[in-house]
C-alpha cells in the first residue's frame, strides 16, 4: 500500500511540474531541440521533394450537401400531421394545413451514419449554418433521393411522453462537387504529409469508447515492487541497477504484459523509455488513450506531446505529425471542458514553420471538408485552426488565400462557409487593431446568398 501511495505521488508530482508551463521549452524556443528539430526538417525536405514529383491532378470531390427547411409540429396537431405525413402531403399544403407548425427556412444540410456509445446507428443530418444535428433510426434511407421529400421521427403521445414530430423537407437532392485544381492541391500536401494509413492510438474502435482504469498485472506489480525499493537512492545507484540481470528480466516481463494486455500508465512509460527502448515507450504509449477528467486536466496533451517527442527523436515521421496536430487541434477527449481553458492550450504552429512545411496548404488543406480522401484523413478544428493561423509569420499571405477561397463560386458552399470560419477566428485571435479585418469580413459575407450572409452575421456578432 506504501509503494502504491509513493508511485502515485511521483505519478501527480511529474504532472504537476509538466503543468506549471504548458511544455517545456528549449533554447531554440521550440518544444523541441534542434537535433530533434534537424532530423525532422531531413523528412520534411524529402516529402516536400516527393510531392513536387508526385501527380498534382487528382480530384477530390466536396461533402454531398443539400437544403431544406426544418419544422417542428406543434403538439396539438401531432396524430394527424404524422398521418397526413405518412400519407404524402405536400409541403405546401402541410404548412397550410398546420400552421402553428415552426419552420426555419432554407438550411444546408449535410449527412452520414453514425454510430452511438451503445452501438446503435442513425442517420444524422448535420445543419451547416445552425451548427445543429437532427437523426433517424432508419439507416436504409441514406441512399434514397431527398430531392422535394419529407425525412422526420415521430414519437406518440404516451402517458409520460408529450410526443414529437420533427424533420427536414428538402428543396434539393444532395450534390457534390469537384474541388477547384488548387484547393485540392491542399488537400493533397496534407495527405503525403500526414499518412492516412496511420492513426496514433493502437487500440480497436470498440475500446476507445471505453474509459479503463487499468489494475496492474502480476509482472508489472512485481516490477514496481522491485523498483520502488530503491528509488530514493542516487541516480548512479539506479542506473547500475539497472543492469542487474533481475532488474531487466522483470522488466522484459512487465513490458510483454502490459503489451498484451494494458496498465501502462506515464511513470511506467518514462522507466522504459530510459532503461529499455524509446521505440517499446512510444509502442506502450500508443496503447492507451488518455481520458481528461475536466477542463484544467492536461493529461491528454501531455501524452500527446511524449508521443510527439518520442516519435520525432525515433525518427517516426508518421505518428509525429498526427500527435503534434493532436496538441494544435486540441483533438482530445474529456469528461468535461469549458471554454475558460482553452486560452492556456498553445497551438504551436511556430515548430512546423521552422521545420520547412507549406504551412499555408497543410491547415487550409486539413480544414477543407472532402468525401475521397484517405481513411483517416486529418480533419482540422476550424477555430484552433484560426488561431494557429493568427500566430503565423505569413498574415498577408493567410488572409488573401481566405479571401479568395471564401468568394470563389466555384468552391462548394460547405468549404466556402468553412473557409469564412477559419477567417473569422483567424480575426478573432489577432493581435492589434482588427478594424480591416472586420471591414474584410463584411466585404466577404456580402459574396454569398442573403440566408446564408444573415445566419453568418447572426453567429459571429462583430
Amino acid at each position: 500500500m506504501k509503494n502504491s501511495i509513493l508511485l502515485l505521488f511521483l505519478i501527480l508530482s511529474i504532472k504537476t511540474i509538466a503543468q506549471s508551463d504548458e511544455f517545456d521549452v528549449k533554447k531554440n524556443g521550440l518544444i523541441y531541440n534542434n537535433a530533434t528539430m534537424h532530423q525532422l526538417q531531413i523528412i520534411v525536405d524529402s516529402i516536400n521533394q516527393d510531392f513536387n514529383r508526385c501527380d498534382l491532378d487528382r480530384e477530390y470531390l466536396s461533402v454531398p450537401q443539400a437544403t431544406g427547411h426544418f419544422f417542428k409540429v406543434a403538439s396539438s396537431d401531432l396524430i394527424y400531421a404524422a398521418r397526413d405525413l405518412k400519407d404524402g402531403i405536400t409541403f405546401k399544403n402541410f404548412i397550410k394545413k398546420y400552421p402553428k407548425t415552426k419552420v426555419t427556412k432554407e438550411q444546408i444540410y449535410t449527412k452520414a451514419i453514425e454510430e452511438d456509445y451503445s452501438g446503435n446507428h442513425h442517420l444524422t443530418f448535420f445543419d451547416i449554418l445552425t451548427d445543429k444535428s437532427f437523426s433517424v433510426e432508419d439507416t436504409s434511407k441514406n441512399s434514397q433521393n431527398f430531392n422535394h421529400k419529407f425525412i422526420y421521427e415521430y414519437d406518440e403521445m404516451k402517458e409520460n411522453n408529450s410526443g414529437k414530430l420533427e424533420g427536414i423537407y428538402f428543396t434539393s437532392a444532395f450534390n457534390n462537387t469537384t474541388l477547384p485544381k488548387e484547393y485540392a492541391r491542399m488537400v493533397q500536401y496534407s495527405e503525403c504529409m500526414i499518412d492516412t494509413s496511420e492513426t496514433i492510438i493502437n487500440v480497436k474502435n470498440s475500446e476507445r469508447k471505453k474509459y479503463h482504469r487499468w489494475e496492474p498485472g502480476p509482472k508489472k506489480k512485481a516490477f514496481n515492487n522491485y523498483y520502488l525499493k530503491y528509488l530514493e537512492k542516487n541516480d548512479a545507484t539506479i542506473e547500475a541497477l539497472s543492469k542487474e540481470q533481475k532488474f531487466q528480466t522483470l522488466l522484459v516481463q512487465a513490458i510483454a504484459e502490459v503489451l498484451d494486455k494494458g496498465g501502462s500508465d506515464d511513470y511506467f512509460e518514462e522507466i522504459v523509455e530510459k532503461y529499455y527502448a524509446k521505440e517499446t515507450a512510444l509502442e506502450l504509449k500508443r496503447s492507451r488513450e488518455v481520458w481528461g477528467q475536466c477542463s484544467m486536466d492536461d493529461s491528454p496533451r501531455l501524452h500527446a506531446f511524449a508521443i510527439a517527442q518520442l516519435s520525432a527523436e525515433t525518427v517516426n515521421w508518421e505518428i509525429f505529425l498526427r500527435a503534434h496536430l493532436d496538441i494544435m487541434n486540441d483533438n482530445f477527449s474529456r469528461m468535461t471542458d469549458g471554454s475558460y481553458a482553452y486560452g492556456r492550450r498553445n497551438t504551436y504552429i511556430k515548430e512546423l514553420e521552422e521545420l520547412n512545411f507549406n504551412v499555408s496548404d497543410l491547415l487550409i488543406g486539413i480544414s477543407l471538408r472532402v468525401q475521397n480522401c484517405g481513411p483517416n484523413h486529418y480533419f482540422g478544428n476550424i477555430s484552433r485552426i484560426g488561431r494557429a493561423l493568427a500566430e503565423t509569420k505569413n498574415k498577408a499571405q493567410i488572409e488573401s488565400m481566405l479571401i479568395s477561397m471564401i468568394e470563389n463560386k466555384k468552391l462548394d458552399t460547405y468549404n466556402r462557409i468553412m473557409m469564412y470560419y477559419l477567417y473569422f477566428y483567424y480575426g478573432y485571435f489577432s493581435e492589434g487593431d482588427k478594424s480591416n479585418l472586420k471591414k474584410s469580413l463584411r466585404k466577404v459575407k456580402s459574396s454569398f446568398p442573403k440566408y446564408i450572409a444573415d445566419e453568418l452575421q447572426n453567429l459571429n456578432k462583430e
